[in-house]
């Protein structure tokens, strides 16, 4: 494999039109919360412009220049695209995951919700929560404009939503296993995601769903993604900068494992995660091959050069945080040395970094 090999699809904004139109979108997630005052969140230090759209535009020049294939503001059918043409495909792009935030709620109607949540045993407890938890004034929030009812349920959604996303990510209880029978183990993502997915079903039409990825055209379920996906694909699928277990166990059950899926127990920091896909296309055009070590490399020289400017700077809390985000993604390091253009491109994210405090 080369850098042709590789299409980089970009699915967030990266300039400052498509940054405006997808904030006050409100079919999108992932920018909804810029809505109040979007023009400081895309230009002060350290904001939106500093820490993901310009480190992305750079990731796409850089990768482009190698001979990878590059596309902003992808689209699903760029993805459809890019899986007929390409055996690597590199997906940058937001996932919204199984949590409910109080923007999820289309009505703010708990009796509805509630009464909704009383049809499944799963969530059954839930509903009785929300019936008792709640201020009776929500129950009754279209005659909320009476001033003192507002008052007393102004904070009704997001307790509402409290009450939902924590059923949906609290812990599963621990059940031993039947006697003769083997212990059935569930990642926490993969429960939360299937009850998430429950309360989609369930409150359709009053809640907005989870488990979907976005991009430049919106918000998709891993149905969808899986249909757009070339049905022959049989190479790497990176799931960049997006925690998209849902979507990755969805494609490998669908593809019965003829996919190799890149993801991430925690999403990369946006400058750290292009550093690392620019050094992952570099060492293929110096012949490295096989996309997977490749990739793997490129993580452990980045941690490397992590470590290396932990030592000579004495590590302030933002290189310790960049070396715990690294670890988890990497687990242990191979101990290889940074290249110095690594090293360098480090010094100046972290310059920039320093400086946005």
């Amino acid at each position: 494999m080369t850098p042709a090999s590789v299409a980089v699809l970009v699915g967030v904004p990266i300039e400052w039109p498509a940054f405006l139109r997808a904030a006050f979108d409100p079919q999108r997630d992932y920018l909804r919360r810029f809505a109040a005052d979007p023009e400081p969140a895309w230009s002060r230090p350290g904001g939106y412009a500093q820490t993901v759209a310009t480190p992305l535009r750079a990731l796409l020049e850089q990768a482009r220049g190698l001979g990878a294939h590059c596309i902003a503001d992808a689209r699903l059918e760029d993805l459809a695209d890019a899986s007929r043409r390409f055996d690597a495909v590199i997906v940058l792009a937001h996932w919204k995951g199984a949590g409910v935030a109080a923007e999820d709620l289309i009505v703010i109607d708990a009796a509805a919700i509630a009464g909704r949540l009383d049809a499944d045993p799963q969530t059954a407890t839930v509903a009785m929560q929300i019936r008792s938890s709640l201020p009776r004034s929500v129950f009754h929030h279209k005659l909320a404009a009476l001033g003192s009812l507002l008052r007393s349920a102004e904070d009704g959604p997001k307790r509402l939503a409290s009450l939902l996303n924590r059923h949906v990510l609290e812990p599963a209880p621990a059940a031993e296993p039947a006697p003769g029978a083997f212990r059935v183990l569930a990642r926490p993502e993969t429960i939360a995601a299937a009850r998430r997915a429950c309360l989609d079903t369930l409150l359709g039409g009053l809640l907005r769903p989870g488990n979907r990825l976005e991009l430049a055209d919106g918000l998709v379920d891993a149905q969808t993604v899986d249909a757009h996906i070339a049905a022959n694909f049989d190479g790497v699928l990176d799931l960049t900068s997006c925690e998209a277990h849902a979507l990755a166990n969805h494609l490998d059950h669908q593809r019965f494992g003829a996919l190799r899926i890149v993801q991430f127990e925690r999403p990369l920091v946006p400058e750290m995660a292009a550093i690392t896909i620019v050094r992952t296309v570099q060492r293929m055009a110096d012949g490295e091959h096989d996309y997977l070590h490749a990739r793997t490399q490129a993580l452990h020289e980045v941690f490397q050069a992590v470590e290396t400017e932990v030592a000579r700077t004495g590590a302030g809390r933002l290189l310790l945080g960049l070396r715990r985000s690294l670890r988890r993604s990497l687990g242990q390091s191979l101990g290889k040395s940074p290249s110095q253009s690594l090293g360098q491109s480090l010094r100046r994210l972290l310059r920039r970094r320093r400086s946005a405090q």
